[in-house]
C-alpha cells in the first residue's frame, strides 16, 4: 500500500485550526500510553483512606492538603460543572443524583445553619461530601435527606416520593450493615441520625423514636458518649439529634453533654467575649432559680457574641454546635412545669424559643414542627402572674411570634402582641426593639421578623 503524506501549512490559520493542529499531533505523540492526568491522580488517595476507614468514618478526618480545598468551598459557579463528577461515590452518580446534591448545596446547606451569625460552613460541606463517598448506605440514606430538604424548602413541602424511594434502598442497606461487623462503626450511626432526621422532617414521630432508640443503645455498646470524643462531628450530631427530638415530642433526651467550660476558654483564646459577669448585670430577675439564672447567663454571653461579631470573624461550626448543645441540654434539665405557674416558666419557655431558632428555624420558616413549644408559650401568655412584666411579655410575645411566624394556627398571637404594644404605648419599632434587647436578642437573626411583626401588630 502506497503511504501518502499530507503537509499543511500552519503559518496562515486561525485559532481553533492552531488548536486541532496541536490535538492532532499530541494523539501521534501519546498513542499507546496511559495518561493520568493531576487531578485524577489528587482524588485516588482521598478515594482510599475515606472508604477503607469506614470503622472511623470518613467524616472524622480533616483534608491533610490543599488539593481537597475545592471540596470545601463549592461555588455556583463549579457546583453544576465537572466536580460531582469528578469525584468517585460508591454508586454510579446520575444527573439525576448531581442535581439533588447540587441543590442542596447551592440552596438548602445555607439554611441549615445560622450563617448570619458568622458561622463557618466549610467543616459542614466537607463533612457531607465526606459521608456521600464513604459508602452506599451512607450515600443513599443521605441523598433522601438531602433530597427532603430540597421539596420542603424548593418543592412541595414535606412529602416527596423521590425521597422515600431513597429511604427505602436507605433501609436496604442500613439493614445489611447492621448485621455486618461495621454495625456499631461511626459510619453506621451517621446513617442512623440521618435516618432520624428525615423520619423527623415527614412528621414520622414512631418511626424516628425506633431509630433514636437504637442509636442511643449502639452509643451506649460503644461505651457511652465519652466513646465518640475521637470523632466531634459524630458526637456532635448524636446529641443535636436526641436534642431535636426531645423538643419536638417533649420527650427525655437520651444522652446529656455540657463543655461550657471548655467552650469559654476557646471563645477566650480567639479573643472572642464571653463576660459573665458582665453579663449578670444584665439579668433582670437575678432571683431567678439558680439552675435556670445560670443558663440564663450563658445565653446573654451567647447572644452578645453574636449580636457583637466583626462581620470579618467566622466562628466555627463545631465550637458553635458545642455551645448549644452544652446549653440545651442544661436547659431542658431544669423543671419546666409548675403549678401554680411562676416567672421562672415564663423564661424557660423563652429562653428555649430563642435557642431553638438559633439552628431550627430559617427566615420564618421552621425546618420542623414544634407545637409542642407553642402550646406551653400559649399556656404562660394566657396565666395571670406575668401581670406588672410587661417588658418581660413583651419579649416573649416578641420571641413567640418570631418563632411562630410562619404557623396558619398561631393567629392567637398578633392581638396579643397588638394589646401589649398599646399597652406600653410603644410608638415605633426601635423603642419596641429596646425594650426586647434587655433579654436575649439577636439583631441579625430576629430583627428582620420582629419589625415585620411589629408592622403586621400596627395594622390589626
Amino acid at each position: 500500500m502506497q503511504q501518502e503524506f499530507c503537509f499543511v501549512n500552519g503559518t496562515h490559520v486561525d485559532k481553533l485550526t492552531k488548536k486541532r493542529m496541536r490535538r492532532h499531533v499530541m494523539m501521534g505523540k501519546n498513542a499507546g500510553r496511559t495518561i493520568q492526568r493531576k487531578s485524577r491522580r489528587d482524588i485516588v488517595p482521598y478515594q482510599v483512606t475515606k472508604i477503607a476507614a469506614v470503622s472511623s468514618v470518613a467524616i472524622c478526618q480533616q483534608p491533610a492538603f490543599d488539593r481537597y480545598a475545592y471540596v470545601d468551598n463549592f461555588r455556583e459557579d463549579s457546583i453544576y460543572n465537572d466536580v460531582l463528577f469528578g469525584l468517585s461515590f460508591p454508586v454510579q452518580l446520575t444527573s439525576h443524583f448531581a442535581e439533588v446534591i447540587s441543590n442542596f448545596f447551592l440552596f438548602i446547606a445555607h439554611k441549615l445553619y445560622p450563617i448570619a451569625l458568622g458561622i463557618s460552613m466549610e467543616k459542614s460541606k466537607y463533612t457531607w461530601m465526606s459521608i456521600l463517598m464513604s459508602d452506599k448506605a451512607a450515600f443513599y440514606c443521605n441523598l433522601a435527606l438531602m433530597q427532603a430538604c430540597n421539596e420542603l424548602f424548593l418543592g412541595g413541602g414535606e412529602k416527596s416520593p423521590e425521597a422515600m424511594y431513597h429511604l427505602s434502598n436507605s433501609l436496604k442497606y442500613v439493614r445489611k450493615r447492621l448485621e455486618s461487623e461495621e454495625a456499631l462503626s461511626d459510619s453506621t450511626m451517621g446513617i442512623v441520625m440521618s435516618l432520624i432526621t428525615q423520619e423527623q422532617c415527614r412528621q414520622q414521630h414512631k418511626a424516628a423514636r425506633i431509630h433514636l432508640d437504637g442509636l442511643s443503645q449502639m452509643v451506649k455498646l460503644r461505651g457511652g458518649l465519652d466513646s465518640l470524643e475521637g470523632c466531634l462531628p459524630i458526637l456532635l450530631k448524636a446529641c443535636k439529634t436526641d436534642l431535636m427530638y426531645a423538643l419536638q415530642c417533649e420527650d427525655t433526651p437520651r444522652f446529656y453533654r455540657s463543655k461550657m467550660p471548655h467552650v469559654i476558654s476557646l471563645l477566650r483564646a480567639l479573643d472572642l467575649p464571653f463576660d459573665r459577669e458582665a453579663a449578670r448585670k444584665q439579668v433582670q430577675h437575678p432571683k431567678l432559680d439558680p439552675a435556670l439564672l445560670d443558663v440564663l447567663i450563658d445565653i446573654i454571653c451567647a447572644s452578645t457574641l453574636f449580636s457583637d461579631l466583626p462581620s470579618t470573624q467566622k466562628v466555627d461550626l463545631y465550637l458553635f454546635q458545642e455551645l448549644l448543645v452544652s446549653i440545651c441540654y442544661r436547659l431542658l434539665a431544669i423543671p419546666y412545669s409548675h403549678h401554680p405557674p411562676r416567672i421562672e416558666d415564663s423564661y424557660h419557655v423563652g429562653l428555649m424559643i430563642f435557642m431553638m431558632s438559633l439552628f431550627l428555624q430559617v427566615g420564618s420558616q421552621r425546618i420542623m414542627s414544634y407545637r409542642n413549644v407553642t402550646r406551653r408559650l400559649k399556656r404562660v401568655l394566657e396565666s395571670d402572674f406575668l401581670d406588672g412584666e410587661d417588658d418581660l411579655r413583651l419579649w416573649l410575645l416578641m420571641m413567640g411570634s418570631v418563632w411562630v411566624a410562619d404557623d396558619e394556627d398561631a393567629d392567637w398571637l398578633m392581638p396579643m402582641v397588638c394589646a401589649q404594644t398599646r399597652k406600653m404605648e410603644l410608638r415605633s419599632w426601635s423603642e419596641a426593639r429596646e425594650v426586647v434587647e434587655r433579654w436575649p436578642w439577636i439583631g441579625a437573626l430576629h430583627d428582620a421578623l420582629g419589625r415585620l411583626v411589629w408592622e403586621r401588630a400596627r395594622c390589626e
